[in-house]
């Protein structure tokens, strides 16, 4: 007789507002914890990103742990990362040509990053830091200098106007 597991089926909020369904037991961990194969509706739908199924134990479930690109501070492995800041990239304009060095997480991960516009080629960005908009250091030296024209044309247009209204 085959043992049926009411965990199967069982739903859990996410912070982003989907739903992990505990779909398959897996087995139990080295601390004897039951694991299941959870899907998320919302990070299914983007296969490039969430190419699997995510395991979670039944007790980190009930205590209420996000294991997918939902929960609060996303675990992303090195292949998600690299799609993320792919697109990231394309957004910007740059092109990424991979890490420097190996893997280490979001904080101790340098990226290769090429910026065309400027010709730049620079290492000095880490993940976490690139996605809170670090990016090219010889563009923010443009767009500062460009910014501070802008600034002081705007005041000489200012200062003039104020004079040529007290001759007046």
């Amino acid at each position: 007789m085959v043992e049926v597991d009411k965990f199967v089926g069982k739903t859990f909020p996410t912070p982003e507002g989907g739903t992990l369904t505990a779909l398959v037991y897996m087995g139990m961990d080295n601390n004897y914890s039951r694991l299941y194969k959870v899907e998320c509706n919302i990070c299914k739908l983007d296969l490039e990103l969430n190419p699997e199924y995510y395991i979670s134990s039944k007790s980190n479930l009930d205590n209420g742990s996000c294991p997918c690109g939902c929960a609060r501070n996303p675990q992303w492995s090195s292949e998600q990362q690299v799609v993320r800041i792919r697109r990231e990239c394309t957004d910007r304009g740059y092109l990424f040509s991979g890490f420097v060095g190996d893997y280490k997480g979001s904080t101790k991960t340098y990226l290769n990053l090429y910026n065309p516009v400027t010709g730049n080629k620079w290492s000095t960005t880490n993940i976490a830091n690139f996605f809170k908009g670090r990016g090219d250091p010889e563009q923010g030296v443009l767009d500062a200098a460009h910014n501070s024209t802008i600034l002081s044309k705007t005041y000489i247009k200012t200062m003039i106007n104020k004079f040529s209204s007290l001759s007046h």
